[in-house]
């Protein structure tokens, strides 16, 4: 009998998930769940990617025989990073919260152009 492994994404950002460390990529939309079969094994691995990277964010082995994993994908308290916890492994690996990056640069980009604006309106008074 094999296990059931679950990949939980409580992040507001799209993850992909996969077996192979190059291909099978599968959507884990924000706020869902999926699930797939794996066989009785102490040498497993899950590979994540964070929106369209083409990279893997996460590389993680685990052990099937400990019981059915889970995988939760979270942001730190503080949302600098994305945090992959594992219901049956103690590791907690994390990486830069990508998303939340390139939300503070369009933030930065906005309040440049709203400084810059504000000087110009100045100028013409």
């Amino acid at each position: 009998m094999g296990a059931k492994v679950s990949v939980k994404n409580e992040t507001p950002y799209t993850w992909y998930y996969s077996r192979s460390s190059s291909r099978g990529f599968q959507a884990v939309s924000s706020g869902s769940r999926a699930e797939y079969g794996e066989n009785k094994a102490i040498h497993c691995y899950i590979y994540l990617r964070y929106e369209k990277h083409s990279w893997n964010t996460f590389s993680y082995e685990f052990n099937t025989h400990k019981g059915d994993p889970t995988f939760t994908l979270r942001e730190s308290y503080d949302r600098s990073c994305i945090q992959l916890h594992c219901s049956t492994e103690r590791n907690v690996p994390q990486c830069p919260n990508y998303g939340k990056m390139e939300e503070d640069a369009i933030s930065n980009e906005q309040e440049k152009k709203q400084q810059e604006e504000q000087c110009r309106q100045q100028e013409e008074e």
